[in-house]
């Protein structure tokens, strides 16, 4: 699921991206999304923040977990982030399932305003991410056209 475009696509959109391309190669899903800028950092970037996302997995261990890198940049902005992803088979009320688990670090390099610009960006930058749950079940459950 999570290297299907058609799902990547559904998580953009949901996120409300104005506009969205979504590629995948092997196991490196690459998102670009554009979202209405908030108001703090539209001097810096115009009317749109674009987003880029690459969440690249690794092989499965013994145990069936895959651990993962992910990469955001923002054009226009000195700002990143960067962390890992893990992903692993869970059962849950005697369901199989999987759990994927995100730690990162969002900065924006600006002297003086750079913790402000974190704070109001952040939101929009994690938006495509935290979206994946809600779409996952949906593409589980056979809901996505």
């Amino acid at each position: 699921m999570m290297a299907d475009e058609r799902w990547l696509e559904e998580v953009a959109r949901r996120a409300n991206a104005q506009t969205w391309e979504v590629a995948v190669n092997g196991a490196t899903s690459h998102v670009t999304a554009e979202l209405a800028a908030p108001e703090k950092v539209r001097r810096f970037v115009g009317s749109a923040l674009r987003i880029e996302l690459d969440i690249t997995w690794g092989a499965a261990d013994a145990a069936g977990k895959h651990d993962g890198d992910i990469k955001v940049e923002i054009p226009g902005m000195p700002a990143k982030m960067s962390g890992a992803g893990t992903m692993m088979p869970t059962a849950l009320d005697g369901a199989e399932g999987t759990v994927v688990e995100y730690t990162a670090e969002f900065t924006i390099s600006i002297p003086l305003v750079g913790k402000s610009l974190e704070q109001a960006a952040a939101p929009y930058v994690t938006r495509v991410i935290d979206m994946q749950q809600e779409v996952g079940n949906d593409y589980l459950a056979g809901k996505l056209s």
